[in-house]
């Protein structure tokens, strides 16, 4: 029986910091988010098993995680302007866009002054260069998040090691 590797599962997580006027749906929260390391080696693939989100501002908004193989592009077609309307350019769509992870209201646990969602979807992704995975995370609603108050997503990540 040839040998094919082992599995292995890490975590790994990024935050933004987004702005204290309100957002409208359809908004980036933040910029863009790059997931470091992911990967073992400078190509390759995985499958995300789960996700979480921590928000410190409790506004327990509904979210869209969008995940790309590759860094976005700022020149024309795309904008990443934390609180402005979500625009991705058509090539990067096209070419490195490998799925979302939504967060609904409904899914956050709900404490005195923040909040937390877990989510089980998971995205099989390859990545052609480097190791780093890259995200926007889109408001599907309205919040008004708090001045030093932060979001952090956390990916879990497991790879095969040949």
């Amino acid at each position: 029986m040839p040998n094919i590797g082992t599995r292995t599962t890490k975590v790994v997580s990024a935050s933004v910091s987004p702005s204290t006027t309100a957002y409208s749906a359809g908004d980036l929260v933040g910029g863009l988010i790059t997931f470091e390391d992911v990967i073992e080696a400078d190509y390759g693939g995985g499958l995300i098993v789960h996700s979480s989100i921590v928000d410190l501002a409790k506004q327990s908004a509904a979210l869209k995680l969008m995940l790309f193989n590759g860094s976005l592009s700022t020149g024309t077609g795309t904008t990443l302007t934390d609180n402005a309307a979500a625009d991705i350019g058509d090539s990067d769509i096209k070419d490195k866009y490998i799925g979302h992870l939504t967060f609904t209201t409904g899914e956050y646990v709900v404490m005195n002054d923040n909040s937390a969602a877990t989510n089980a979807e998971q995205i099989a992704f390859y990545l052609a260069s480097g190791r780093d995975l890259y995200g926007v995370l889109v408001t599907q609603g309205t919040p008004t998040y708090t001045s030093g108050e932060v979001i952090t997503i956390k990916l879990g990540i497991e790879t095969d090691d040949f």
